[in-house]
This record gives C-alpha cells, sequence and structure tokens, in this order.
C-alpha cells in the first residue's frame, strides 16, 4: 500500500495504491483526496474521486470537506455529493463543527455550531467533545460535553471513553465512564 502526493497549483493530490501499483481505496474507501489550499498553503478544501476521477462519497457518505479559519475555530462544513450539509459521521449528529487545536495544531476540542457559530447541543445532548493525547502522540481520552462544558453521557450512555496501550504504543484496550467516572 502507498501514497503518491503530487502538487498542482493551489492542490494537494493523494493517489492510493497497492503494492504491485494497481489503484486502491484508502482507510475512507475512496481512490484519492484532493486538497485545495489557501495562498498560505494552508488546506481549505477536501474533495474525493473515483477511478475516473469523477467525484464520489467516502464511506461517512462525505464527498467534500470545507474548513474555515476565524478567530475562535477553524470552522469544518461537509457536503454530501448533492451539495447538502452533512454531519460528521452516520452515526454522530454534529453538524457545522467548529475545531479547537492545541499548541501543538492538534484537534483538542470538537463543538457542534449553529449557523450563527453558537454553540448548541445535538439531540443528544452533547455540545462538544474533547481530546487528550499523551507525550508521546497517543490518542489517550475522549470526552463529551454539554453547551456549559459539563460532562454528558452520549448517545451510547458514557461520557468518557480511556483508551489502554502497551509499553510498545499498541492501543489494546478502551475503558468507558459515566460522568461520575
Amino acid at each position: 500500500y502507498k501514497v503518491i502526493f503530487s502538487y498542482e497549483n493551489d492542490r494537494e493530490i493523494r493517489t492510493f495504491y497497492n503494492a504491485s501499483g494497481k489503484r486502491v481505496k484508502n482507510d475512507r474507501k475512496v481512490y484519492k483526496e484532493v486538497y485545495t489550499l489557501d495562498e498560505n498553503n494552508v488546506k481549505k478544501q477536501l474533495n474525493f474521486y473515483d477511478l475516473d476521477e469523477k467525484p464520489m462519497k467516502s464511506n461517512w457518505k462525505i464527498a467534500e470537506y470545507q474548513w474555515q479559519k476565524t478567530e475562535k475555530y477553524t470552522v469544518e462544513k461537509r457536503y454530501n455529493l448533492k451539495g447538502k450539509l452533512v454531519n460528521i459521521s452516520p452515526y454522530f449528529p454534529f453538524g457545522i463543527t467548529g475545531i479547537v487545536l492545541d499548541e501543538k495544531g492538534v484537534p483538542k476540542g470538537h463543538y457542534n455550531l449553529n449557523e450563527r457559530l453558537e454553540i448548541v447541543e445535538n439531540r443528544h445532548g452533547v455540545a462538544s467533545y474533547q481530546d487528550t493525547y499523551d507525550k508521546i502522540g497517543n490518542h489517550i481520552t475522549y470526552t463529551y460535553h454539554d453547551k456549559d462544558d459539563n460532562l454528558t453521557k452520549n448517545q451510547w450512555g458514557y461520557a468518557i471513553g480511556e483508551k489502554v496501550y502497551d509499553e510498545l504504543g499498541n492501543n489494546i484496550g478502551l475503558n468507558l465512564y459515566d460522568t461520575n467516572k
């Protein structure tokens, strides 16, 4: 499995191949990812393509991502092939998402936003999920919060997911907790 990176004007193109050089799908189930870059070479859009170079949707039914930097967030919007706004994933209802990055540029918080970019709860009472990483970059916890930043249970009935790693850094387990841990 390999990825070929190429650059054309304001685009970064990632094409996926198997060991024999045949085009294959990646983990998003797409054959090609095309990122559009802004004037500072920051990614502002991502589109997916099939073997015939036609737009396609990912395994999460997303055909296009758009990112816009505001003072507070990187605002992410996702669209299907018909140009309709879609959720962050088929199983998690988060529409427009405000992403907050830590000092290393890693996402530490994802906020569900309305059209005015205000934090709102989804139908399950979740307004954000927040991530924690250890010093070597392992994603160790994720937590769910209401609009007031209090821990809250998600639709699967837990508020905290805590990953367990072995001494080699392999994820070997997951502990799930309610709001009282």
